[in-house]
């Protein structure tokens, strides 16, 4: 009888503790949800996130890497000395690499079975590798590495971090996305009212080129109108041999894509003007991998084509479309008013000139 009160004394012993234990990883759940949402700028959410994960744990080394455009980029870490955990890991490389590419955890209690595979550190004999996603895309990975075993408790715990993680990054994007849009607006909204502070047109041309730069990146761009059925080259920025690409003007089929802007009175991309076959090779245009061409429309009548180009391939993509016919709507607005403008100017000096003659 002593023997199993003893037994069970011990029994509940360990129940107390585990339930203590389960109290604090709740407590500092808790605290996690609260720092994390708490923050609406990722880096951030990163550092903060490892911070409380060594503190509150004790973990020695802790890492959270995002998915980049290359793999993994490092974004924030603790306990590590210089040089690891490395700043980019290629997808598939190492566990944290597995663990991003698979979409899955990867759980290793003894890492001696797969030896050079931890981030760095010596001493480690466990690694938890947890990836952070949301609606089915994986965004970073979540690392932990030990000295002793880290345990089935210690990746459940971790996997609850990662959803809170995962849940403040979206949270992140959507702010930043917001905070962009309301910047992208208020730039527009300056660059409307630089154009309309002239009406002349050589100067309206300057200003597009000048400001359709800092609302989307070129390295050489070009203004094209149209006078009947002819386009011709209005205006080029940073592309010294433009003339050479159009000739002084051209008619619009002379270039497929030129055409289909014009015609169809939407924006067109070339993501890589080597591999399109409507991208004809064009003395004055060898160094452009990519290439956007972006309607000027006032009323429903299309007056001509931005274009922009860039030396690196797959360089504009939607986003950058949506913002260059933002733009191009302002502009096209300031080049028919300052068209206008000149025509009345014409107009007056003809009607003085006939005035003078006749008195």
């Amino acid at each position: 009888v002593v023997g199993n009160q003893g037994a069970v004394a011990i029994a509940n012993a360990r129940l107390f503790r585990e339930l203590e234990q389960r109290l604090v990883e709740l407590g500092t759940l808790a605290e996690i949800s609260r720092v994390v949402f708490s923050e609406l700028r990722a880096p951030n959410i990163y550092q903060r996130v490892v911070d409380e994960l060594a503190r509150a744990f004790g973990y020695p080394y802790v890492a959270f890497s995002r998915v980049g455009e290359d793999g993994l980029e490092l974004g924030a870490q603790v306990g590590y000395e210089a040089g690891a955990p490395p700043t980019r890991i290629p997808l598939g490389s190492g566990l944290v690499g597995d663990s991003a590419a698979t979409g899955r955890a990867v759980y290793v209690p003894d890492i001696d079975a797969q030896s050079g595979r931890s981030l760095g550190m010596g001493g480690v004999v466990s690694q938890v590798a947890l990836p952070l996603r949301k609606n089915g895309q994986v965004l970073g990975v979540l690392s932990v590495e030990s000295h002793s075993t880290l345990t089935e408790a210690d990746l459940s715990l971790l996997q609850s971090v990662s959803y809170q993680v995962s849940t403040a990054m979206e949270n992140a994007r959507l702010y930043a996305a917001e905070r962009r849009e309301r910047e992208v607006a208020r730039t527009l909204l300056q660059i409307a009212g630089d154009l309309s502070g002239t009406l002349l047109l050589e100067e309206v041309l300057g200003l597009i080129l000048e400001r359709l730069r800092v609302v989307v990146p070129y390295e050489s761009a070009a203004i094209g109108l149209l006078a009947g059925d002819v386009c011709h080259l209005a205006a080029a920025n940073a592309w010294a041999r433009a003339e050479r690409f159009w000739g002084n003007h051209l008619a619009p089929n002379d270039l497929p894509l030129v055409a289909r802007v014009l015609r169809e009175a939407k924006t067109v991309i070339v993501g890589d003007t080597l591999k399109s076959d409507e991208w004809l090779p064009t003395e004055g245009g060898e160094d452009i991998r990519s290439w956007m061409g972006v309607p000027l429309v006032v009323q429903d009548r299309t007056i001509g084509l931005l274009m922009l180009n860039h030396v690196a391939p797959e360089f504009y993509g939607p986003e950058a479309a949506q913002l260059a016919l933002a733009f191009a709507q302002h502009a096209a607005l300031a080049i028919d008013n300052a068209r206008l403008y000149e025509q009345i100017q014409a107009t007056l000096r003809e009607q003085t000139l006939l005035h003078e003659m006749t008195t």
